[in-house]
C-alpha cells in the first residue's frame, strides 16, 4: 500500500489532535482540573500574568512560578497527556491554532509519546534563575516557531490545491 503523501498526513494528524482536544476540552473532569487549578492560582496569573502571554516574571513571581504552580502544570499535562495546560473554553482551529494577541499557540494534544508536560521541567533547566528563565522563553519560542511553519505550510498546502486564494501585493 502506497504511503499517503507528507501534506495529507500532517492534515490528518492535525484534525486527529484537533478532536482529540474536543473531547478533552469536554471532559468533566478536566475541566474540574482547570476549574480548581485557576481556583488556587487565578488571582496570582492575573497579577502577574499568564504563562502563555510573553511577560516577564520578577525573581520572586518566577521563584513561586518555578516551585509551586510548574510541578501543578507538569502533573496536570502528564495526566491529560498534553503538551500545556488550557482553558477548556479556548478553540483551536483545525489547523491546530489557537490565535491569541500577535500569535498562535498550538494545540496541547499534539503531544509525543514521552513529552507530556515536559516544558515544564524547570528544576532540568539551568540552575541560575536568570538562565532559566532564559532557556524557557527559548523553550516556548520554539514551540511558537514550530506552531508558526505549521501553519505557514498549512497555508500553502491550501492555496496550493485552491482552498484558499493567494494574497496579492494590494492586499
Amino acid at each position: 500500500m502506497a504511503r499517503k503523501p507528507a501534506a495529507v498526513e500532517r492534515k490528518v494528524n492535525n484534525l486527529i489532535d484537533w478532536y482529540k482536544w474536543e473531547f478533552l476540552r469536554r471532559n468533566p473532569e478536566y475541566r474540574k482540573d482547570y476549574k480548581n487549578f485557576m481556583r488556587e492560582f487565578g488571582a496570582w496569573f492575573r497579577k502577574n500574568g499568564y504563562w502563555y502571554d510573553r511577560r516577564k516574571y520578577d525573581a520572586r513571581a518566577w521563584q513561586f512560578f518555578e516551585e509551586t504552580i510548574a510541578p501543578r502544570l507538569k502533573e496536570i499535562c502528564v495526566r491529560w497527556h498534553i503538551s500545556e495546560f488550557f482553558s477548556p473554553d479556548w478553540s483551536f482551529d483545525k489547523a491546530g491554532n489557537h490565535h491569541i494577541y500577535d500569535f498562535a499557540l498550538p494545540i496541547p494534544t499534539d503531544c509525543p509519546n514521552g513529552e507530556a508536560g515536559a516544558v515544564w521541567d524547570l528544576p532540568s533547566l539551568s540552575p541560575n534563575p536568570a538562565s532559566r528563565l532564559k532557556e524557557l522563553a527559548q523553550r516556548m519560542k520554539a514551540r511558537r516557531a514550530k506552531a508558526k511553519t505549521t501553519l505557514a505550510k498549512q497555508t500553502l498546502f491550501r492555496v496550493a490545491n485552491g482552498f484558499e486564494t493567494p494574497l496579492s501585493a494590494s492586499d
